[in-house]
């Protein structure tokens, strides 16, 4: 039995594996391509004063392009986010077990979504609907989004096949291997169940439960993109009034949240990162600040934290500054003694200044919500973004002096070799001219922001031959690959928000703080405390999109400065970037080549916690350390 699986496995694995290794290729030539229209529109229009007809349409299809060309690759090399809080305590059978229950039902999942995108297809070719302005039919790209959801798919069947050969090979019997399976299928089908029952009847019981459903799952380790997917759809098939309202989130959530001009900075920035990493500027501006801080008390993790926040100016994104600040510090400070767990807190806790430091997805959002400018905003971010990271130095330093054994002194470097040293931050400089200077003057957006800096680090490696033709196609493969399953989570995020939407679950816990009717610096206390508790649980552009409706005018009529407030909740944003469950920031490290388990990182991880809570206390007594830039600059 076990040997003909195992033919059948590796039969299907060389088919399917083909297949899907050609579409990551496809995947990495469109990050390449994404980059060259942005970069051409913004030279044009300083130029000639023309712009790209439709330039946006086009980087929204590429974007679907990289991310569905992707999926089925990532789910092949096992990269997909996942919690490994206690799955590991389980004894090797449950794990296999659990593999065979998580497999079917992200095999269902992802099967349908195929099929209810290839009907969305089918509907658009239907009706004719095109792009708005260069008239691109929308049928084709969204059979190309099935076939990617179908190529999931069947990498999902190999994984589930070889989680069931994995139970045979540890005895157990084939009815118990399957058994799994039928308890996944049961699964997927309990809303129809739950329909018309008492449950049903409260969009609050039904959020609660489909909340308590998804910790679990993801606390068995199924991958987070795949879990909360799965859950919003379960739970619109329990409170929507007919099942195809639910499935249409799932013909629309998943192609919609690619076709999405906004999230092309998440390869953009990653792009830029990578590229960052091969140039060697990442490295030369980490050398640099281990040189002048590393003698300090813990000065390779103050380094690291230097390091962060200058690559967070010309990065913007958590995920890229961490990961790529990681595969330049870790090394360096495993070498040197330091503990994992906190070297990789440090690097979580560290990456966070992404978001907060401009530019930034998290003011970006804010600021579409809002109307708030977003020039305000990133100002905005400057001096709190730069007080955080000294706050957290402070922090090391003294757990350095505490505990030595953890965080041991680096070495020390004479003057002169210091001062020449400080030609390695020249690049990251001219970078953050480039990016912040052209959002600034008007001469890009910050969504462009993205390309314009992939480019102009692509510019300054090719000039000083630092980077090889090999490493150009591992930095595009590399941001293909992460890309593909940051979206797949966002993917999940969409799908989980339009459920939470219907419940307004976020909606009731937003009145509730609202509805108490205490002072002013209460209910902030009360807002301050629900975003703590949604940071658990949500990614940073749900949490803004579901909750500041609700609460920002509240926010106004209190007399709060709504710039100040954004500085505020994107450094509550940050801490669930690095809290658990939800934690993507260290799922992401953790998840890296030779980093220490999750639980071990999370151990670490209060302190910085406690560190990003006194800013905001600071920033309520001081709120003109916010304030100061934007109101001497606008």
């Amino acid at each position: 039995m076990i040997e003909t699986l195992e033919k059948i496995s590796d039969y299907f694995s060389k088919i399917v594996g083909t297949v899907a290794k050609a579409g990551f290729v496809t995947s990495a030539f469109a990050v390449l391509m994404m980059m060259l229209p942005i970069v051409t529109d913004v030279l044009m229009r300083l130029t000639v004063n023309k712009s790209i007809p439709g330039v946006i349409e086009i980087e929204e299809i590429m974007m679907l392009f990289i991310v569905f060309a992707g999926l089925s690759w990532a789910k092949f090399s096992g990269g997909h986010i996942r919690v490994d809080l206690v799955f590991d305590v389980f004894p090797k059978k449950m794990q296999s077990l659990l593999l065979v229950f998580h497999s079917t039902c992200i095999v269902v999942f992802t099967g349908m979504m195929s099929y209810f995108i290839f009907e969305a297809a089918m509907e658009k070719k239907m009706y004719f609907e095109t792009t708005p302005d260069l008239y691109l039919p929308l049928w084709p790209v969204y059979v190309f989004a099935s076939v990617g959801a179908g190529l999931l798919m069947l990498a999902s069947l190999h994984a589930l096949l070889q989680a069931v050969i994995a139970c045979l090979k540890q005895n157990l019997n084939i009815v118990v291997a399957v058994l799994p399976v039928a308890v996944g299928l049961l699964f997927l089908y309990s809303p129809f169940l739950l329909r018309g029952t008492g449950i049903s009847q409260s969009n609050a019981a039904v959020g609660g439960l489909a909340v308590l459903f998804l910790m679990t799952l993801l606390m068995l380790r199924m991958p987070i993109g795949f879990t909360m997917g799965i859950i919003g759809i379960m739970g619109m098939l329990i409170i929507k009034n007919s099942p195809s309202m639910a499935f249409s989130a799932l013909a629309s959530g998943p192609p919609s949240t690619c076709l999405n001009f906004t999230m092309t900075v998440v390869p953009m920035f990653v792009l830029m990162g990578e590229l960052a990493l091969y140039s060697g500027i990442s490295t030369e501006m980490f050398a640099t600040a281990s040189m002048w801080l590393g003698r300090l008390p813990g000065g390779l993790a103050v380094a690291t934290v230097a390091g962060c926040a200058g690559f967070a100016a010309i990065c913007g994104d958590s995920l890229a500054t961490a990961m790529t600040m990681t595969s330049v510090a870790f090394p360096e400070m495993k070498a040197h003694k330091y503990h994992e767990g906190l070297a990789c807190a440090t690097l979580a806790a560290g990456g966070t200044l992404g978001i907060l430091i401009p530019p930034s997805m998290g003011f970006i959002m804010y600021a579409i919500v809002t109307e708030e400018s977003i020039g305000r905003l990133f100002i905005a971010g400057v001096i709190p973004g730069l007080l955080l990271a000294v706050i957290f130095a402070i922090m090391l330093m003294v757990i350095a002096i505490k505990w030595p054994h953890i965080a041991p002194r680096g070495e020390q470097f004479p003057m002169a070799e210091k001062i020449r040293a400080l030609s390695g931050i020249v690049p990251m400089v001219l970078l953050i001219v480039l990016i912040i200077g052209g959002m600034m003057g008007g001469v890009f957006s910050p969504t462009e922001g993205g390309a314009v800096g992939a480019f102009g680090t692509l510019v300054y490696a090719l000039v000083r031959r630092r980077i090889t033709p090999k490493e150009f196609l591992d930095a595009l493969r590399s941001t293909a690959g992460m890309t593909s399953r940051i979206m797949l989570v966002l993917i999940g995020v969409s799908i989980l928000g339009y459920f939470l939407a219907d419940t307004r679950l976020p909606f009731m816990l937003s009145d509730w703080v609202l509805s108490i009717g205490a002072g002013k610096y209460t209910v902030f206390a009360m807002i301050v405390g629900m975003y703590i508790v949604l940071g658990c649980l949500m990614n940073v552009i749900p949490m803004i999109l579901l909750t500041l409706p609700a609460i920002f005018p509240t926010v106004q009529a209190l007399g709060f400065d709504p710039v100040w407030f954004g500085v505020v909740t994107v450094i509550l944003m940050e801490m669930g970037q690095i809290t658990p469950p939800m934690g993507i920031v260290v799922f992401a490290i953790a998840g890296m080549p030779n980093t220490p388990p999750m639980m071990t990182i999370f151990k670490f991880i209060l302190p910085f916690v406690l560190a990003m809570l006194l800013l905001v206390i600071i920033l309520t007594i001081f709120p003109q350390i916010a304030l100061f830039l934007p109101q001497l600059l606008f």
